[in-house]
C-alpha cells in the first residue's frame, strides 16, 4: 500500500520521514498523546508532511479528522495535497465517519430527500459496462458521474460533470440510435455499489487514471457505498427455468438481441480458428467434409459442437481456478470509445 501511495505523490515517503522526525504516528493518535489540534498546528511547515499529514488523517477515523479535512480542503491550493485529502475524506466516509461539507448553496424546501438515479449497461464481450449515476442539482440541471467498470479489472475509467437534462436525454438515446447500447434505468444504490467495487479493484492495480473518483462522487452522494444484490425481478425462479427444457433449446435466439452480438472474438483471436478451418476443409474425414458444404461453419455437425463445449469447459474450469491472480480486461477508454468499439464489432459481423 505505501509503495502505491507514494507512486501517486513522491512527496508523500519524504513528508512521512518527517512525521518521523516530528513523532506523530498512528498509534500516537490512538492512545491519545498526539491530538488534532498538535497536528494542525504542523499544516503549512513543510509541503511534504503536509501531504503525509492528510493521509495520516485518513487512517484515524473520528469526526475530529473529518472536520480538520474538510476545512483544510477549503483552504488549500496545492492540487496533489486536495488528492490526498479527497481520498482520506474517502477512507473515512467508508469507515462510517461522516462527512460534513460546509452548504454553498441555498437549500429549497423539499418534502423528501433527492436521491440519484441510476442507469446501466449491458456487459460486451471484453467484461467492459458502463455505469451512470445523476441527482438533480439545485438551480437546475444534473450531478453527472459516469464510469467504464470491467469485470474483474474494475474501474478503468471515471468522468464527471454538470450537464442539463437536455443534454443527458440527449446523450442517452445518442448511444442508442447510433451505437445500440442501451442504458437501462437500475436502482442507484447497485450502480453505486458497482462504482465502488469497481474502484477498489483499481486501487488494487494502482488506478492512478481513477483516483478522482472519491471526490466527484462526492458530489452526489454523502453515505458510504453498500454491497447490493443484482436487482432480478421478483417473478424468476430458477428452478422452474432450469426445468423448462425449452428454454435452453431456443437459447441460440438469444444471439438475434443486439446486446449479445457484442460477445464476438476480436480478429486476432478468431483469424487463428479461421486458419485452423480452412485447413481441416482439405482433409478427406467426414466431418471435414461436412464443413466444406457448410454455410454455417460447425453448427449441426455433432463432433464440431462436441469440441466446442468441451474445450470450453475446460477453460472455464482452469479460468476459474485462476481468476483471482489474473487480471484481464480491455484498454483504458472513454464511453465514446467504448461505444466505437461495439459499433465496429457488429460491422465485422455483418461483414
Amino acid at each position: 500500500m505505501a509503495k502505491k501511495d507514494t507512486a501517486r505523490d513522491p512527496r508523500l515517503a519524504e513528508g512521512k520521514k518527517t512525521l518521523e522526525q516530528w513523532d506523530m504516528t498512528l498509534a500516537r493518535l490512538q492512545d491519545h498523546s498526539l491530538t488534532t489540534a498538535e497536528i494542525e498546528g504542523r499544516v503549512g511547515q513543510d509541503p511534504a508532511a503536509d501531504v503525509a499529514l492528510a493521509a495520516l488523517l485518513g487512517d484515524y477515523p473520528t469526526p475530529e479528522a473529518a472536520q480538520m479535512l474538510v476545512a483544510w480542503e477549503n483552504k488549500t491550493d496545492d492540487k496533489a495535497l486536495r488528492r490526498q485529502i479527497h481520498r482520506s475524506l474517502y477512507k473515512l466516509s467508508q469507515k462510517g465517519v461522516p462527512i460534513e461539507r460546509p452548504v454553498q448553496e441555498p437549500i429549497r424546501p423539499v418534502l423528501a430527500p433527492i436521491e440519484p438515479e441510476g442507469h446501466l449497461s449491458s456487459m460486451d464481450g471484453h467484461g467492459d459496462r458502463l455505469v451512470w449515476l445523476t441527482k438533480p442539482k439545485i438551480g437546475g440541471g444534473l450531478h453527472y458521474l459516469s464510469a467504464l467498470v470491467n469485470e474483474p479489472g474494475g474501474m478503468r475509467y471515471v468522468e464527471g460533470a454538470e450537464v442539463t437534462r437536455k443534454g443527458f436525454r440527449m446523450m442517452r438515446q445518442d448511444l442508442s440510435d447510433r451505437h445500440q447500447i442501451t442504458m437501462l434505468e437500475v436502482p442507484w444504490r447497485y450502480c453505486d455499489a458497482l462504482m465502488h467495487e469497481g474502484y477498489e479493484r483499481a486501487q488494487a492495480r494502482d488506478g492512478k487514471e481513477v483516483e478522482s473518483y472519491p471526490a466527484l462522487r462526492s458530489h452526489l452522494i454523502a453515505t458510504p457505498a453498500q454491497p447490493v444484490e443484482v436487482p432480478l425481478p421478483a417473478a424468476l425462479d430458477a428452478e422452474s427455468i432450469a426445468a423448462d427444457e425449452s428454454l435452453l433449446a431456443t437459447s441460440v435466439q438469444l444471439f438475434e438481441e443486439p446486446q449479445v452480438q457484442r460477445w464476438l472474438l476480436d480478429h486476432d483471436q478468431a483469424h487463428v480458428y479461421i486458419d485452423q478451418i480452412t485447413q481441416a476443409q482439405e482433409s478427406p474425414l467426414a466431418v471435414a467434409l461436412a464443413l466444406r458444404r457448410s454455410e454455417r461453419g460447425g453448427k449441426g455437425i455433432p463432433f464440431c459442437e462436441e469440441l466446442v463445449r468441451q474445450s470450453i469447459a475446460l477453460h472455464y474450469h482452469e479460468e476459474k481456478q485462476q481468476e483471482q491472480e489474473e487480471t484481464q480486461g480491455s484498454l483504458i477508454m472513454k464511453p465514446a470509445e467504448f461505444a466505437a468499439r461495439v459499433q465496429a464489432a457488429q460491422r465485422r459481423r455483418m461483414g
